[in-house]
């Protein structure tokens, strides 16, 4: 029989206001180096993504493409810049393109 020892196993959670900007982001990075126990970080939306997909989801069964693709580009603008601003690479943009082919297909 092996004996295991009390081992502390920790998840961070982070999501809206805590990952609202790169800022914020950078906090929590310092948050988990600090802490080695951390074994497992979950990142959830970003303050405001949740509305903003919602309202891309409600213009949808609405019909208003339009509204839909603003809602949507308000999303691309946030996350692009936090991107930028954290020296994020390019595979953020193929994804947004992935996505942008979808929603322009009819």
């Amino acid at each position: 029989m092996s004996k295991q020892g009390n081992s502390k196993f920790v998840v961070a959670k982070f999501g809206g206001t805590s990952v609202r900007d790169s800022l914020a982001i950078k906090n929590c990075v310092e948050i988990v180096k600090n802490l080695p126990e951390v074994k497992v970080v979950v990142v959830s939306a970003t303050s405001q993504t949740t509305n903003h997909l919602e309202a891309v989801a409600d213009c949808i069964r609405m019909n208003q493409k339009e509204d839909a693709l603003a809602a949507y580009k308000k999303i691309v603008e946030r996350h692009s810049s936090i991107c930028e601003e954290l020296s994020g690479d390019s595979l953020l943009l193929g994804f947004i393109d992935e996505l942008e082919n979808l929603l322009n297909s009819d």
